[in-house]
């Protein structure tokens, strides 16, 4: 996975992700997505292409929820993808809210590549607080 920064659009696996939900995505993708990540079990190893496109959905549906993301520049596919959100309000819903927040629970674990990536990086302290900030917008 290439990376270019700690935020949840700043891979290549969530940047791809994002402009697939822009060409054509719905929620169901998004529901999809978030399912991917929320269940799987805790004695699993969560991949992180699944870790990442869970983050970048996370926070569509932040978004869509009216908490969008304050950073100013995303770039490509994220500003796009929140965008999208915007025109796509029942991306917000509660269901998918709490999805987002159990997906996003399961990334943070232990048993998670991505946290894993990320704890041993020297910005570490960057992606937890991107993390714990998507946290905080998603419970509103």
């Amino acid at each position: 996975m290439g990376t270019w920064g700690a935020g949840s659009f700043e891979n290549d696996e969530a940047s791809d992700w994002a402009a697939d939900l822009i060409d054509g995505g719905d929620v169901a993708m998004i529901r999809d997505t978030l399912a991917t990540a929320a269940r799987c079990p805790g004695d699993e190893y969560l991949e992180t292409d699944e870790g990442a496109t869970a983050l970048a959905a996370g926070e569509v549906v932040a978004a869509a929820a009216g908490r969008p993301l304050r950073k100013l520049s995303l770039g490509g596919s994220g500003e796009e993808a929140l965008a999208w959100a915007s025109a796509y309000p029942a991306a917000g819903t509660v269901a998918l809210v709490e999805l987002a927040e159990v997906a996003l629970e399961r990334v943070a674990a232990g048993e998670s590549e991505l946290h894993e990536r990320w704890a041993g990086d020297a910005e570490a302290r960057e992606w937890f607080a991107a993390v714990e900030d998507l946290r905080t917008r998603l419970a509103g």
